[in-house]
Order: structure tokens, then sequence, then C-alpha cells
């Protein structure tokens, strides 16, 4: 977790921030990821799901919170859904009988 402040107009690009949560506790904050736009004023948050950049712009001084509680479970999940991708495309190519219809 990181708090910090943004002066109005300045902008602010995350990456790897799927599973952060985002929370304004001063100003106005638009943020933008995956073809999503948010605006968050004072206490609101906003849970990055996207697996994209996130860029960040002040619409006034504003103060804000980057909580990185779920990011790295985030990170996990991604790798275990690639290993079981991986692991299934394995069995397919060793096991052709799988799938075939029996006469």
């Amino acid at each position: 977790m990181s708090g910090s402040h943004l002066l109005q107009d300045h902008l602010l690009t995350l990456q790897n921030a799927q599973g952060c949560r985002i929370e304004c506790h001063h100003g106005q904050l638009w943020l933008t990821a995956g073809g999503e736009d948010i605006v968050l004023q004072k206490n609101e948050s906003w849970l990055v799901q996207a697996d994209a950049p996130v860029v960040m712009q002040s619409l006034e001084d504003s103060s804000y919170t980057l909580h990185t509680r779920y990011a790295q479970q985030f990170a996990l999940l991604r790798q275990f859904a690639s290993i079981m991708r991986e692991s299934l495309q394995q069995a397919r190519t060793a096991l052709p009988f799988f799938g075939r219809h029996a006469h």
C-alpha cells in the first residue's frame, strides 16, 4: 500500500496494476484502463480489473492510496490459468484418444 499526491492536470501511468485498488482521499482522479473510464471523488475507490496500463490524471490537486493487496493474487491466478491451459493442450496432444467416440 502506498499513498501519494498528484497535482492538478498531472498524469501517472501504472503498469501491472491488475488487482490493485485505487482510493481517492481528496480531490478528483480520472482513470482509464482497458477502455474503461472512471472518475473518483473523495472517499471513492476502484478495483483495477483490466490487465492493461492504468492512466491516472488529477482533475484537481488530489491525494490517493494505491492498495496492492489483491495484485499478487491476480498474478497467481493468471499463472495458474496459463499452466492449466498448457497442461490441457499437452494432454490432448499426448492422448489423442480422448474426445473420440467408441463404436
